[in-house]
């Protein structure tokens, strides 16, 4: 955060923010004093996937594993909780599909 002295210079104010949680805070220690005006940015965000996109509420999937169209085998699939980018969440699709009893099975993902 930028701030001014008495004298009207400029100083930086940063801080290291770390956690496995999709909401992100920092405090900052001493308090900063924002008697005055001020402008804050942030001017970069290093996230190295690690930003959780497959949870509890949303890592079931369901599918038909039946190779006959007039057959029905529904199944939900549970993907562990974790990280994903799309080739991996694809092959851990793929990974439970062929778990029960699905083969030679090809999962293509696009982003929205």
């Amino acid at each position: 955060m930028a701030d001014h002295d008495e004298y009207g210079f400029t100083f930086l104010i940063s801080g290291k923010i770390f956690g496995s949680n999709p909401e992100l805070t920092c405090d900052f220690n001493p308090v900063i004093d924002l008697k005055g005006e001020f402008e804050i940015c942030l001017l970069s965000l290093h996230t190295y996937n690690c930003i959780p996109n497959v949870t509890k509420e949303n890592n079931v999937f369901r599918c038909n594993i039946s190779r006959d169209r007039n057959k029905d085998m529904w199944t939900n699939l549970e993907i562990p909780i974790g990280t994903y980018d799309i080739d991996d969440l694809e092959q851990a699709i793929e990974k439970q599909i062929e778990q029960v009893g699905g083969h030679d099975v090809e999962i293509m993902l696009k982003a929205n």
